[in-house]
Order: C-alpha cells, then sequence, then structure tokens
C-alpha cells in the first residue's frame, strides 16, 4: 500500500510521459513527477494578439460591407462604440467621428475597452485599425466565430445553474465553478478540432491551454455574479489566470495550474485521476501567487494575504490499495465545507483543519488518506487501510472497517470494498422524495434487493414520511407500515442467526445473489439430492434465496 501525491500543476502538454518501460524488463509503477512545473514547456500557452496601424491604401480597397454606426465626438464615446462592437464579435468596425483623431488615439481606445472588457482582451485574435480623417476603421478577428460564442453563452448559463445555488457564498461559487473547469478539461494543445485558446473548444471537446482555462473561468465566473479579470503574465513561458474580487479585495486563481498533471501511462491505469482537483493556487495573495508567476503590469492592486491562510501547503493525500491482483488508486480530497477546510497534514498525515484564522489536527494518532465527503462526514482511509469517519458536526471520529478496504463512489454510493467483497455502502447526499410514487418504488427497492445498508434506506424513508404533510402520511400509512415489518423481519432472522448454536463464524454477506460460495465443511459428506436440499441460501430478511447446490467431498 503507498501513499501517493499529486503532481504539481503546470502549464504543459499532458501527454508527457514520466516514466518509461525498457523492453522485456519488469513493470514497474510509474512514479509521478513531484515539481511538474520544473518540467520543460513544450507550447506557448498563451495567443499574444498584436493590434497594428491599418495600411490605408489596402483599407481603401477592401470590398467588405462594413459596419456603420453613429457620428462620435468624444474619446469616452469612442471607447464605448467599441466595447460594444467588439463584444458583439462584429469583425469590421467603422466608426464616423467628429475630431482630430491620429492612430494613437484608437490605439489607446482599444486598450482602454481591453483594461474595462478582458474577456474581450483574450478572445481577440488579433487586428488592424486606422483613423483615416473619416473614419475610425478596426479589423478584428476573434478566436472562434459569433455563433460559437452564443453556444458558450448557453451551455455558461447552464453550468452556473446546474453548479451553484442562490444561498451559496461567493467563495463557494468560486469553488465550485473552479472544480467544473478542472474536471471537465484535459490540459492539451494538439489534436483539436478548434482553436486551443479558446473556451469553446473546452465545452465542445473538452480540451484547451490556460488561456482556454482562464477565459471559460472568466465568464463562468462573470455569470455567477463574481467580478474577475482575465490577466496574462509569464511563468517560465507566457501563462493566463484570472483575478477575482471578494470581500474588496483581488486574489488569483488559477485553475490550469489546479488541474493536476499525470503520466499518460498513470491515467490509463487510474482513470479516476482525471476528476482531481488542486487548490494550490486558489485565491492566492500577490506574494503566494508571485514565487512562481509574473503578472504583466496594468492589473489593479492585490491582496497582501491569501484568502485561505496556508491551504497551499496541504494537499490530498491518496493511497494505492493492493488488492485481489489488482492495484486502486483511492484519490484524496481537499474538502470544503461550513467555511472550513479539510486536508491532510503532510507530517503526520492526520486530518486537519482549517479557517481563515485556525488551524488544528481533527483525528490526533490517525492518518486521514483518501478522504471523501458524504453526508457531514468525511471518510478516510488510516495507515493501515481501514475506513473511518469524520463527523463534522459532533467531531467524533468512528472506525467502520477492521481490514484494509478500497474507497471509491460508484454510482451516487461511497463504497467500500474489502478483499471479501463489498463491506460499507452509504448513499451520498440521497436526494429527498416528496411522492406516493417515488416512496412507494423505494419501498420495493428495499423489499426487492439485497442492499447492505438497507437499516438506513429504511430510517431515511420513515424518517421522510414523516415529515411530509397529513394527507400524505395517510396515503402511505400502509407503505410506511411495510417497511416497518421489514425492519421487524429483519431483526428477528438476525437474532435468529445470533442464537444459531451450530454456526461456528458468522455468516457472510454479499450484494449479489449471483455470487458462488464455498462452504468448508467438518468432514466430508456424499454428493446426494437429499445433502443437497438440506443447503439453504437467505437473504437479509430470512427469505429463502433460489441456489444451485454441488458437493465435492468436503465442499
Amino acid at each position: 500500500m503507498r501513499r501517493i501525491q499529486k503532481l504539481a500543476s503546470a502549464c504543459f502538454v499532458s501527454g508527457l510521459l514520466l516514466t518509461s518501460y525498457g523492453a522485456g524488463s519488469e513493470a514497474k509503477s510509474p512514479q509521478l513527477v513531484e515539481d511538474a512545473y520544473k518540467v520543460a514547456k513544450a507550447t506557448i500557452d498563451v495567443q499574444r494578439p498584436q493590434d497594428k496601424e491599418m495600411d490605408v491604401g489596402s483599407s481603401q480597397k477592401r470590398a467588405e460591407v462594413q459596419n456603420y454606426t453613429e457620428e462620435v465626438s468624444t474619446f469616452e464615446q469612442l471607447v464605448d462604440v467599441l466595447e460594444r462592437e467588439l463584444g458583439d464579435f462584429n469583425r469590421v468596425i467603422q466608426i464616423p467621428y467628429d475630431a482630430n483623431w491620429t492612430n494613437a488615439d484608437v490605439k489607446a481606445a482599444l486598450h482602454e475597452v481591453y483594461a474595462r472588457n478582458t474577456y474581450i482582451a483574450g478572445i481577440r485574435a488579433g487586428g488592424t485599425y486606422i483613423a483615416d480623417g473619416r473614419y475610425v476603421r478596426v479589423k478584428m478577428s476573434y478566436l472562434h466565430t459569433v455563433e460559437q460564442e452564443k453556444v458558450v453563452t448557453e451551455r455558461v448559463q447552464q453550468i452556473v445553474a446546474s453548479v451553484t445555488r442562490p444561498d451559496m457564498t461567493d467563495v463557494e461559487k468560486v469553488k465550485a465553478l473552479h472544480d467544473y473547469v478542472v474536471t471537465h478539461t484535459i490540459y492539451a494543445s494538439e489534436g483539436l478540432q478548434t482553436s486551443q485558446y479558446t473556451p469553446y473548444t473546452i465545452l465542445a471537446e473538452g480540451k484547451g491551454v490556460c488561456q482556454a482555462y482562464a477565459l471559460l473561468t472568466y465568464r463562468l465566473l462573470q455569470e455567477a455574479g463574481i467580478e474577475n479579470m482575465y490577466v496574462t503574465g509569464y511563468t517560465d513561458e507566457s501563462h493566463a489566470w484570472n483575478l477575482v474580487q471578494l470581500d474588496g479585495r483581488w486574489y488569483h486563481l488559477d485553475t490550469t495550474w489546479d488541474d493536476p498533471v499525470y503520466a499518460t501511462a498513470y491515467l490509463e491505469k487510474f482513470p479516476e485521476l482525471y476528476s482531481t482537483v488542486s487548490y494550490a493556487y486558489f485565491l492566492l495573495s500577490d506574494d503566494s501567487m508571485m514565487q512562481d508567476h509574473t503578472i504583466d503590469a496594468g492589473y489593479p492592486a492585490r491582496a497582501k494575504q491569501d484568502y485561505f491562510k496556508d491551504l497551499r501547503r496541504y494537499e490530498g493525500s491518496n493511497m494505492i490499495v493492493p488488492m485481489q491482483g489488482k492495484e486502486h488508486y483511492v484519490v484524496g480530497e481537499q474538502i470544503y465545507q461550513n467555511g472550513a477546510w479539510y486536508v491532510t497534514d503532510p507530517e503526520t498525515y492526520a486530518m486537519r483543519k482549517l479557517t481563515n484564522t485556525t488551524s488544528d489536527i481533527v483525528t490526533d494518532g490517525i492518518a486521514a488518506h483518501g478522504m471523501t465527503y458524504a453526508n457531514n462526514r468525511i471518510y478516510f482511509l488510516n495507515q493501515f487501510g481501514y475506513l473511518y469517519s469524520y463527523d463534522l458536526n459532533t467531531g467524533s471520529v468512528v472506525q467502520h472497517t477492521k481490514q484494509l478496504v478500497y474507497l471509491k463512489k460508484d454510482a451516487g454510493d461511497l463504497v467500500a470494498t474489502s478483499e471479501a467483497g463489498e463491506v460499507y455502502r452509504i448513499p451520498i447526499d440521497p436526494q429527498a422524495v416528496v411522492t406516493r410514487t417515488s416512496l412507494e418504488k423505494q419501498m420495493e427497492k428495499l423489499s426487492k434487493e439485497n442492499i447492505m445498508q438497507f437499516d438506513w434506506y429504511a430510517q431515511t424513508f420513515l424518517q421522510s414520511v414523516a415529515s411530509y404533510e397529513q394527507p400524505l402520511s395517510e396515503q402511505l400509512e400502509s407503505t410506511v407500515g411495510r417497511v416497518k415489518e421489514l425492519v421487524a423481519q429483519k431483526e428477528r432472522f438476525q437474532n435468529k442467526l445470533a442464537t444459531t448454536t451450530s454456526l461456528t463464524k458468522k455468516p457472510q454477506t454479499t450484494t449479489s445473489t449471483k455470487k458462488a460460495w464455498t462452504l468448508t465443511l467438518s468432514s466430508a459428506v456424499a454428493n446426494t439430492t437429499a445433502n443437497k436440499k438440506a443447503v439453504h441460501l437467505y437473504d437479509q430478511f430470512g427469505n429463502e434465496v433460489e441456489a444451485t447446490v454441488t458437493i465435492n467431498s468436503k465442499n
């Protein structure tokens, strides 16, 4: 069992191989690079468009249809019109004016537009301009088309509606949208159908470079009502990220470098890593960000302290669990709940709780690897791979298994599996059911399926019904009675098993009625029909399950 740290994020092609295998040599698990941003970058991330003075002769010969607008007489009006026209993705702009403007004035107006609207600054692909005495003429190209921009707008609205709620704080909204970009994007600059620099490519193909990450982040935060900027600068190459304003201060947010990059071989072996998220570049101050970033001049003053003190020091602690002849990767999350972060301490590996002012160990003496949040508890594996949970309300720590388990999310449930099979399952944030039909379907599920966590389901069901209005509760009276009978039936059967003296071992369980079992007997028995009929298989309620029995000596 190995504890594995995530690869530090960087702006380079995600197809970089970090480990190779020699022909005929023993295959070994590739190790992750600790400081990925020290690896040489393979591409230039940020396209830096240049607006050039238009050649007068060629501009007069153009046959393109011009976009005429109202005459402007002040610099402020010119900036307003240019921002509107560029924001509408117009490619050819011609503005009549009544002023003695020069090309330098038009250039200054364009730069003012880019300062006002950093999305326009990032989405343009370059252009030309001229003040010819009658008109200000601008010809602009963009990273994607106006039709594609409409798709971006529509998808951004859908995403914000799906991952944020009105009752969220601004920080929670920033985190939710940051996580969406990271988990839905693969860093790539080749093999794309559209530009690697545009947010459209991420939404259409799930891939892009840092400029696309930052522009999509800008649009999502803007839609959520969070003031932010698309900014450019350098690492060891051109780079782009965001500034986000919270509580009157600007903080750095780099969704590209918070997207951990792993060796291709590792991703193929452990696809769970595609969903990992880092918070090393989440709402940082200048001092923290400028340790490995340099921002271009002209952006506003920023915060002197990180929004979450020391968060950058900590990462989720992942673990590889060898089980059933296979290595399973258990992804460790950094968890943010109720205004606090829960992280793995890099020295003791215990769970640490961070707020803006405090930092405390909360699982003293117990390591917390592979942390996962579910239903106001944080589930994790200790140093031996045993399953524990930490209650966010009470602070209590509970041990759930005494054997090595593989912890994963499966179809909306949190599942722990040992060598013997599934040993723990709990639904993650189950949705409340509010109709008679859905409640009755849930009851049918309880009675027909061999659900490991029946007691939890039944309790939730009964509590749900108790909270409904009286008419609905009365309609469900017979259904409630059936669930209560199932609870009592299971209890009677479990009591019967507990008092059965012929059993030398606790009965084993499984969620699959089709699973093959091997029973070792104390003495050999004959392979006869009578002996076969003496072997019975029951569900958790004591109902006999049809089974095919074969006898081979003592088995």
